[in-house]
């Protein structure tokens, strides 16, 4: 079964399937929005300084320490 946009075209597809009109209708008071992502491999050079994205490596200026905090006095207690 393919991905739909709307209910209107999951039914259409759940008419096309073998299931029972039992199950179809089950399946149609159960269905959810939902978001999919299509995976998309880019060159990270072409990708945009604070563009959204997924994995990858972080926007940040070249010779720029990141940022670390000290530990907590409670994260050193506990190892010992």
């Amino acid at each position: 079964m393919s991905l739909f946009f709307d209910r209107a075209g999951l039914i259409a597809e759940l008419r096309t399937s073998n299931l029972s009109s039992a199950i179809q209708e089950k399946v149609v008071q159960q269905a959810r929005a939902a978001i999919a992502f299509k995976r998309c491999l880019r060159d990270m050079e072409t990708v945009k300084v604070g563009a959204s994205r997924l994995g990858g490596l972080p926007d940040w200026p070249l010779g720029q320490n990141w940022p670390i905090r000290k530990k907590s006095v409670n994260a050193t207690i506990s190892r010992a």
